[in-house]
C-alpha cells in the first residue's frame, strides 16, 4: 500500500520542495533589488505595501482555500468535472476582489497618506501597481488549490522558474535603464500580472481535459 501511494504521488516531493524554494527567492527578488539600485527607503515603500495589500487578501484566501480544496478533490476523485466548480469559484473570487483592491488602484496614495503620514505617499503609489497583481492572484486561488489534486506540480515549478528569471531581469532592465523606483515596480507588476492570467488559464484549459 505505501509503495502503491508513494508511486501516485510522487510529484509532491519531487516538485513541491523546490517549487517552495523557487518561490522563496522570487518572493525576495523585488527587495534586494530596490535596495540595491534605490536604497533602504523605496524597500520601506515596498514592504508596507505589500503588507497592506496581502494581510486582508491571505486571510480570505486562506479561508476559501480550506472550504474549496476538500471539494475540488473529493469531485476529482469521484470522477466529476472539476472545471465548471473551478470557473465558479474564480468567478467568485473576481468579484469579492473588485472592490478592496479597485479602492487601492484609484485611491491608493491617498489611503496610504492619511492612514500612514504624508511621507507613505508613495508607498501608495507603490500599492497601486501591486494591488493589480495581487488582485489577478487573489482571482486565480482556486486554480491555485487546484494545481495539486490535478497533479500539475511540474508545471507550477517550471512556471515559478521562468517567472523568477523573467522578475529578475524585468527588474534589473528596468532600473538600468530608467532609474525610478516607481517604474521598476510598475513593470514588475505588469509582467507578474499577465505571467498569473497565462497560468490560470492553463489551469483552466487541463482542469477540462
Amino acid at each position: 500500500l505505501m509503495h502503491k501511494m508513494a508511486k501516485k504521488y510522487y510529484d509532491f516531493p519531487l516538485y513541491r520542495a523546490p517549487y517552495s524554494f523557487v518561490g522563496t527567492i522570487s518572493g525576495k527578488l523585488p527587495t534586494l533589488l530596490l535596495a540595491g539600485f534605490f536604497g533602504p527607503a523605496a524597500v520601506g515603500f515596498y514592504t508596507l505595501a505589500t503588507s497592506a495589500i496581502k494581510a486582508p487578501s491571505n486571510i480570505i484566501a486562506k479561508s476559501f482555500g480550506n472550504v474549496f480544496y476538500p471539494k475540488i478533490a473529493k469531485d476529482y476523485n469521484h470522477g466529476e468535472d472539476v472545471r465548471k466548480i473551478l470557473l465558479k469559484a474564480t468567478i467568485v473570487l473576481a468579484l469579492v476582489g473588485l472592490i478592496p483592491f479597485g479602492l487601492i488602484v484609484i485611491l491608493g496614495p491617498w489611503l496610504f497618506g492619511f492612514v500612514f503620514g504624508d511621507e507613505w505617499f508613495i508607498a501608495g503609489e507603490y500599492a497601486r501597481w501591486m494591488s493589480i497583481m495581487a488582485y489577478f492572484s487573489f482571482v486565480g486561488g482556486a486554480c491555485w488549490k487546484t494545481i495539486p489534486v490535478i497533479k500539475m506540480q511540474k508545471f507550477a515549478l517550471i512556471y515559478a522558474v521562468i517567472t523568477t528569471l523573467l522578475s529578475a531581469a524585468t527588474l534589473y532592465v528596468t532600473a538600468t535603464l530608467f532609474n525610478d523606483d516607481l517604474l521598476t515596480v510598475a513593470s514588475f507588476c505588469i509582467l507578474n500580472s499577465i505571467l498569473i492570467v497565462f497560468k490560470m488559464f492553463w489551469v483552466l484549459r487541463k482542469a477540462k481535459s
